[in-house]
């Protein structure tokens, strides 16, 4: 989801070169979601109950 707004976040680097090219301010928004999903995935995983992660360990 976050891909595209960065894609289009890079318009600005084009306008440095292209005069009159237009710009899109969504870098921010998209670095923002990326970070807020980063942070989402991360307390799930800590969350993970000790059982199943015992159970999923294989033994050697």
């Amino acid at each position: 989801m976050t891909a595209p707004l960065l894609l289009v976040g890079q318009s600005e680097l084009f306008a440095t070169v292209i005069p009159g090219f237009f710009i899109v301010e969504a870098t921010p928004i998209g670095f923002i979601l990326w970070e807020v999903w980063m942070l989402l995935v991360g307390v799930s995983l800590l969350r993970v109950p000790q059982k199943r992660l015992e159970s999923s360990t294989v033994a050697i």
